[in-house]
């Protein structure tokens, strides 16, 4: 049911979140997937089965290695039951040996080196660097980790990956879809609002909330502050911004 709306919208782009900082993109034929894990212990499952998406997905887009993002028995099942090609940053090197990936099906990306990955998409990685508790970064940040900017049936998608605010961030533009981390370790408040003001969206959807357990250890990359942010928006931006619901499709605008 859920592919069938995705594929149905005709000549528009439509999505829905995944749960996480995870998303299904659809346009015309095309199906495109970014940092799905749909086989971890979650709140709530996404109402589409890997058994019927593995037929179906053309790409499989990771940002990072973290297993939230880059989820190796996902990767795994939906590369061994369907033909997807995987889209990776450099820092998935060593998950992807263990996975068993074959390097015929991965297409590995650089942040600053557009490509296009088949006629009707073309990305442009960006550079991402992982925050932590405190909105410190990470020690483990690894340069080689990306966001995408994604264009798509004439309509362009910006995921910034796990990362806190880069000046890089705040020169995009033209974007009609942004998808902002307002969570401890990723942009939070102060850099989701920024991220949003300067860029200026067409629509905005919040991630990387209500996906997991939240216990005391994992509360800074579980935890989003998605209603607080929407708040202290301007009503300009706020008119724009989404705080989406688990499989329910939306249309790029």
């Amino acid at each position: 049911m859920l592919l069938t709306q995705l594929s149905g919208a005709g000549s528009a782009v439509s999505f829905c979140w995944a749960g996480n900082a995870g998303w299904l993109i659809s346009h015309d034929t095309h199906l495109i997937a970014i940092d799905l894990d749909l086989m971890s212990e979650r709140l709530w499952a996404l109402s589409v089965g890997l058994d019927e998406l593995a037929p179906r997905l053309d790409f499989l887009f990771a940002t990072h290695a973290h297993g939230d993002h880059f989820h190796i028995p996902t990767a795994k099942y939906l590369t061994e039951n369907g033909s997807c090609t995987l889209i990776l940053p450099k820092s998935c090197v060593a998950d992807a040996k263990q996975a068993g990936i074959p390097e015929s099906r991965i297409v590995w990306v650089v942040p600053g080196q557009p490509l296009e990955p088949a006629p009707w998409l073309r990305l442009e990685p960006t550079h991402a660097l992982h925050g932590h508790i405190g909105r410190s970064i990470y020690s483990g940040a690894n340069f080689d980790d990306c966001g995408y900017l994604i264009a798509i049936g004439g309509k362009r998608f910006y995921h910034p990956g796990d990362s806190v605010l880069l000046e890089e961030h705040l020169e995009i533009s033209d974007i009609d879809v942004l998808f902002v981390s307002p969570t401890e370790h990723n942009t939070h408040m102060d850099g989701s609002r920024t991220l949003i003001e300067a860029i200026n969206p067409a629509r905005v959807f919040a991630q990387h909330f209500g996906t997991y357990p939240v216990t005391e250890e994992n509360a800074f990359w579980t935890t989003g502050y998605e209603e607080p942010l929407r708040m202290a928006l301007s009503s300009k931006h706020r008119s724009r911004f989404f705080i989406p619901e688990m499989g329910v499709v939306y249309r790029a605008l």
